[in-house]
């Protein structure tokens, strides 16, 4: 009698708030976005694992050809394929400017530029050049083409040293609800002043971050990675968020995306790890 009790007591509770109860309940639901460390790490625990690598198709509906303003320059566009990514729940069609097989475009579905897969702009800067002093002329080059206060923040994403000067600077635009990421354009700048690189990630969905426990977030990622790396060969040393989680679609339900990295102590030798798991939204909030 007891357990059937408790057994409607569980089921109310999910009715009635939408959420799912203690994090120890659904130890399955945490996925893991499969990087290949897999193979290496044979002896852990790497289970529920997901690709985030796009399918490709042909769509026969799409338009074939179509033109696309970018910078103030009127390009010819020819369709190649299309491509859907299961984390995020996009599907975004591929176009070649016409007459430049390395110059791809992807548009989504309502023909919005979502990915510039080359060099398409070029500031005048110089390679010694602070992080500072390049982001205004990106941001001046940017507004010919995008609507850059849609964004309300911009987070420093740091550089890679290049031979000359700085490197490759990326730069990251933003919205943010309850401090994780919904909105966002990254863009890179060669040291040569080249732009590229450039991609949009727009969550399309509705959700009340707000609910979020946070204690209960802490602990399905604390126990994701203890799953992972706690073994009879292995111990969970340290870990710590590596950025701002975000928030993504998977199979029609929202997620929260986190990147998450550390270490684990083998045979007396640390190693470090950096995975991505997803947590679903309705695994979190109170």
């Amino acid at each position: 009698m007891k357990k059937w009790t408790a057994m409607f007591l569980l089921f109310l509770f999910v009715l009635v708030t939408g959420c799912s109860p203690a994090s120890s309940e659904k130890p399955d639901s945490v996925l893991e976005i499969d990087s290949g460390q897999g193979n290496l790490e044979a002896d852990l625990n790497h289970k529920n694992l997901i690709s985030a690598e796009p399918e490709v198709f042909l769509n026969e509906s799409v338009q074939k050809n179509r033109t696309l303003t970018l910078d103030g320059v009127r390009l010819d566009l020819n369709y190649q394929d299309s491509l859907y990514y299961p984390v995020g729940g996009e599907t975004v069609n591929r176009y070649l400017v016409d007459g430049k097989e390395d110059q791809p475009i992807l548009l989504d579905e309502k023909g919005n530029i979502h990915s510039i897969l080359y060099h398409f702009a070029k500031l005048s800067i110089l390679p010694t050049d602070s992080y500072e002093d390049v982001l205004e002329p990106l941001k001046e080059e940017l507004s010919k083409t995008f609507d850059l206060s849609y964004y309300k923040e911009q987070i420093p994403l740091g550089s890679a040293m290049g031979s000359r000067g700085f490197g490759m600077y990326d730069y990251f635009f933003c919205n943010r609800s309850n401090g994780y990421i919904t909105d966002s354009l990254r863009v890179s700048v060669s040291e040569d002043g080249s732009v590229l690189g450039l991609r949009i990630r727009n969550f399309t969905g509705t959700c009340d971050l707000s609910r979020i426990d946070k204690n209960r977030e802490n602990e399905r990622i604390e126990q994701k990675l203890k799953d992972i790396y706690q073994t009879e060969n292995t111990q969970l040393q340290d870990f710590s968020e590596r950025f701002h989680a975000s928030v993504v679609l998977y199979n029609g339900e929202t997620y929260l995306r986190y990147i998450v990295g550390g270490h684990f102590l083998r045979s007396d030798q640390t190693c470090g790890f950096l995975i991505r798991i997803l947590i679903p939204l309705s695994d979190l909030c109170s």
